[in-house]
């Protein structure tokens, strides 16, 4: 009984990844890695609470949670600077790690609200 359990899993397992050779599927896999402007543009929450969002804005803005729009950002691959206020300009690495979440290095995680 065990060998045909046996045999019978192998099998299964070579049809599965054999249907999937050469065709292409509506699944999106999470991407990662750089992160563009086009990707960044939205509102982002370090919390998951979409009511307390940060906007990253097309034009090089940033609407803090506060509302404040005193920050800008600049993104050069995957370092991303932000200038708050004419202060000292602070960069970070940001890094793609799903299809709505980035990795600030300095500042963790932020997930788009929709």
């Amino acid at each position: 009984m065990k060998r045909m359990i046996v045999l019978l899993s192998i099998t299964a397992l070579a049809l599965v990844s054999g249907c999937s050779r050469g065709q292409t599927n509506n699944v999106t896999p999470a991407s990662t890695g750089t992160v563009d402007q086009a990707f960044l543009v939205g509102r982002w929450s370090r919390s998951g609470d979409c009511s307390e969002v940060m906007e990253f804005r097309a034009d090089g803005t940033v609407k803090a949670v506060d509302g404040s729009t005193d920050t800008t950002y600049s993104l050069s691959g995957n370092r991303i600077t932000f200038i708050m206020g004419g202060a000292v300009p602070e960069a970070e690495t940001i890094t793609r790690t799903g299809d709505d979440m980035v990795t600030f290095s300095g500042s963790g995680r932020m997930t788009r609200c929709h």
